[in-house]
């Protein structure tokens, strides 16, 4: 192999730039005036004097790995089951190792009254029938009855109802919607006046059909997620909450509540319902450590229902329901008369991230 000079790229540069001062120090000697006749030689900057800086490299963007999205702020979603549950009710002896979730308040608002609006994503969504019937029954049973130990010095929960529902056969078809879509299409509907407008009390709960798959910031429906709560503030400041149901057949079917198809849809309304009433604004909620506009919220585990994914589901007026948090009776429970169950050893917060308890969080202690 012959010898011989390799000139890196570095090497070129510092070249160059040696080169470009040597002429303009030149040229600056020769059109100058001098009474000695000091030769323009003299006038050559040592290149031990010349400051180099360094040159930011080029990025390919495509080769960034996107920012993490903060702990809290967004959607709070329902991540699938899996498909062996560590229920704690299949233990005879209590849970000794873990302490009892506790959901705590931290001022935000509540859905004490719950009205929802049901939009159908196109007429393709299955049982639409049977989800105006749920709606129905369940916000008018002992489901909401015993949440009012959820009550705070500005909100009472109470019973709410269905008031409306609407089909958008205009909505875009394309085989994987975003959440960016699902909330131009909610400010849309609402601004054309073909459902009703928001309020404090407004839940608009959006239904897509079957092969439609929900992106949520790079996590997918039936892969990641069940379905999720979320609030944002149109171009006029209006909060609208509203919660997004994908079809949960396909790969929702063993990961998403009970051993049907339907009761899968109805254990996964319960959820994002129950949860949406008492930590509605969830999605304006913002930084690490958990405070307003959070309402009840447990650091640990997430929002009311997240703490008994897995438990078995409770029968509301002849409804399969996710049973979900109380307090006060330290079980998973769907009504006051409801046996309750613990909750899984293994409950974990299913939010946009995985919260960590700070020291001192800001708790508002209610009477």
């Amino acid at each position: 192999m012959k010898k011989g000079f390799v000139i890196s790229g570095s090497g070129i540069f510092a070249a160059m730039l040696l080169s470009v001062s040597f002429l303009a120090a030149r040229a600056q000697a020769e059109s100058a005036t001098t009474d000695s006749g000091t030769s323009w030689y003299s006038k050559i900057i040592p290149l031990t004097k010349i400051k180099f800086q360094p040159v930011a490299p080029t990025i390919n963007s495509r080769n960034i790995k996107k920012r993490p999205a903060a702990l809290l702020g967004g959607a709070h979603i329902m991540r699938l089951i899996h498909k062996k549950s560590s229920f704690a009710g299949n233990v005879s002896k209590p849970n000794t190792v873990a302490p009892l979730p506790h959901l705590n308040y931290y001022g935000g608002p509540l859905l004490g009254n719950v009205n929802v609006v049901i939009v159908y994503w196109n007429k393709s969504v299955d049982y639409r029938s049977e989800i105006t019937g749920f709606y129905d029954a369940v916000s008018q049973s002992p489901y909401f009855d015993w949440l009012r130990e959820y009550n705070t010095p500005t909100a009472d929960i109470g019973r709410g109802g269905y008031v409306a529902d609407y089909t958008d056969d205009s909505s875009p078809m394309k085989p994987v919607v975003e959440d960016a879509d699902i909330q131009q299409e909610l400010s849309w509907i609402i601004k054309k006046q073909v459902v009703p407008a928001t309020d404090s009390q407004t839940l608009y709960m959006v239904y897509f059909p079957p092969k439609v798959t929900i992106d949520l910031n790079g996590e997918q429906s039936c892969q990641s997620f069940c379905a999720y709560h979320n609030t944002f503030k149109d171009t006029n400041g209006q909060e609208i909450n509203y919660g997004v149901i994908p079809d949960l057949g396909g790969a929702c079917a063993d990961g998403c509540g009970g051993p049907s198809r339907f009761n899968n849809l109805t254990s996964v309304y319960s959820h994002e319902l129950t949860e949406a009433m008492t930590d509605v604004a969830v999605g304006l909620a913002t930084g690490q450590a958990p405070s307003y506009p959070l309402a009840w919220y447990a650091p640990a585990n997430g929002e009311i229902a997240d703490i008994c994914v897995g438990t078995p589901n409770g029968n509301v007026s002849g409804y399969a329901v996710q049973r979900v948090w109380s307090n006060h009776r330290g079980l998973c429970v769907a009504s006051e008369d409801d046996k309750g169950f613990p909750a899984p050893t293994d409950s974990m917060t299913s939010g946009s991230g995985n919260l960590e308890e700070k020291p001192n969080p800001k708790v508002v202690s209610l009477p």
